[in-house]
């Protein structure tokens, strides 16, 4: 075959290029460290390292925002940390406040030491990243959450958050509401506050109270606004006694009547003795129907083992009426015949009947009721109304002693307990719990230290003002340690996903790296392989290109 000198040219010189353009690419992979230069060498590698390279620019920038969210939540931490060891100083200051040792101006004193804690957290509450963004102003990061007004520390920031992503799915809140921390706390036990009458004279002193089953304190009868009445008798030695009082409607919640603005009241007082506020139906004495009046009122004088007067049973006679009515109902009596039997035990009672037999039998013979002892009932009322009407006289005269009264059932789930000794007209209030702000609490104590009064009595109003804020302090505390645990849950969280994006991008590297990194002892055989192949290619072009037959002529 014939092949031309230019073909032949043409041939060796593509050759040699061809040699070159693969020594090139060696050498830019063996300087660049990459197998893929570009997306020619593999289109497949080339376009998987890009798919991977994105998702690791996304991990990487998961990573530093989990950094900065956990900059910002160990930063609330800190400033919790320090409202938490104010608190717990205040606490300290209330506890000292309550030795009674104390003089006005030591009292005055701690009140100067409190105003100075106040302001030192009015500043924890308004602290900031460093970079001027409010910690507890919830989403409003430029506005500062707390200022000072002349009704005291008002919130001015809003209920949202300010929040990071952190993950693909995950976003973490790094602001908190200032709201919840410092305002939105409950008074009291959480259910209700108890609080004493600013113009008692006594020396009862309240305690929170308790709840112990929150349904029943939750039913709709329960207005949830309570006054407990004391009165203290002349007798010698005193009775002191007491009404619960439903100040939604001014009704006994012992009687179901309108409470008298004077006592005695229904039930007996002991100091330290829980004040149940529930009351059972009292059970008639007997339900047999054959009993007649005479028999009943018998056993009525006996279960009361005292004399009954007007005045015991009220001089209105409303306390006769409500307890033998709801006595006659309870035995079974229609309320009519309730109502007849009532009626009649009241007119005796405002009479001003004696003994418990006297009564009875004044109302047997003011009604249809047969008055004979013969075991008979000739009239239309049902035995049980008589059975009934004798056992609201027994009720009635226990009431005096303090041991059982008759009145409509209700049970609200909760009790509260009182000390001292209260006097007649001292009144203590028990209302549903609403919020109070940690700076309103400080500034009630700094207020009641600042009281020059002194005595027994002033003393228990110190007392019950003590007790009072020293409940609303540890809910206060209970809040922000609850706040704190919510904020170090976040942090593990977070402090989690970063490590699990670590990992990822560790994952991310090694697939790039697998994917587009170069085999250096490869790359450099290749080298050596393709300078030999070009430097032979080369010699033998410039060989075969120095033929020629004038060479061989003479």
């Amino acid at each position: 075959m014939r092949i031309s000198t230019s073909s032949f040219y043409n041939s060796g010189v593509y050759g040699m290029e061809q040699q070159q353009t693969a020594l090139f690419n060696t050498q830019q992979q063996l300087s660049s460290g990459l197998r893929v230069t570009t997306p020619s060498v593999d289109p497949v590698a080339a376009a998987r390292a890009l798919e991977v390279g994105q998702s690791n620019s996304i991990n990487t920038q998961y990573q530093t925002n989990q950094s900065a969210a956990l900059s910002r939540m160990n930063l609330n931490e800190t400033n919790l940390a320090s409202v938490t060891t104010l608190i717990q100083n205040v606490q300290v200051q209330a506890v000292n406040a309550g030795n009674f040792s104390l003089n006005t101006s030591d009292r005055q004193a701690i009140a100067a030491q409190l105003n100075s804690l106040q302001q030192q957290l009015v500043s924890l509450a308004n602290s900031t990243d460093g970079a001027g963004n409010y910690l507890f102003s919830g989403s409003m990061a430029g506005t500062k959450p707390f200022i000072q007004t002349a009704s005291g520390v008002q919130y001015v920031g809003d209920q949202g958050q300010q929040s990071i992503q952190i993950t693909s799915s995950r976003q973490v809140p790094v602001s908190l509401s200032g709201a919840d921390i410092f305002q939105n706390i409950k008074t009291g036990n959480g259910s209700f506050a108890t609080s004493a009458a600013s113009g008692n004279t006594g020396t009862g002193v309240i305690d929170s109270g308790v709840v112990t089953d929150p349904t029943k304190w939750n039913v709709a009868a329960n207005s949830k606004d309570i006054s407990i009445k004391f009165s203290v008798s002349t007798a010698n030695p005193p009775v002191t006694t007491y009404d619960l009082v439903d100040n939604s409607t001014g009704n006994s919640l012992l009687t179901g009547l309108a409470s008298s603005a004077t006592g005695p009241y229904p039930a007996t007082y002991a100091s330290g003795n829980a004040i149940s506020l529930s009351h059972s139906a009292v059970t008639p004495a007997s339900a047999a129907s054959s009993a007649d009046a005479s028999t009943n009122a018998a056993a009525a004088d006996a279960a009361a083992a005292a004399t009954v007067t007007g005045t015991t049973l009220n001089a209105a006679g409303s306390e006769a009426y409500t307890a033998a009515y709801n006595a006659a109902i309870a035995g079974g009596a229609s309320a009519a015949d309730a109502a007849t039997a009532a009626a009649a035990i009241q007119s005796a009672a405002q009479a001003g009947g004696t003994t418990a037999t006297t009564l009875v039998a004044a109302a047997t013979a003011s009604s249809t009721i047969s008055a004979a002892t013969t075991g008979t009932v000739t009239s239309s009322i049902a035995a049980s109304a008589a059975n009934a009407a004798a056992t609201a006289i027994a009720n009635a005269a226990a009431a005096k002693a303090g041991t059982a009264f008759a009145g409509p059932a209700f049970d609200y789930g909760a009790s509260v307990t009182i000390t001292g000794a209260p006097q007649s007209g001292d009144t203590f209030s028990i209302k549903q719990s609403t919020n109070e702000s940690i700076f309103t609490t400080i500034s009630n104590l700094i207020s009641a230290l600042k009281s020059t009064s002194t005595g027994p009595a002033a003393n228990a109003a110190l007392s019950n003002q003590l007790n009072s804020i020293g409940q609303n302090l540890n809910n206060d505390l209970n809040n922000v340690l609850t706040v704190r645990a919510a904020n170090g849950a976040r942090v593990n969280e977070t402090t989690t996903d970063q490590t699990t994006s670590a990992a990822l991008g560790v994952q991310y590297q090694t697939t790039i790296s697998n994917l587009q990194d170069l085999d250096y002892t490869k790359a450099i055989s290749q080298l050596n392989q393709e300078t030999t192949i070009l430097q032979a290619a080369q010699k033998s072009f410039a060989q075969v290109s120095g033929l020629s037959l004038f060479t061989y002529l003479p």
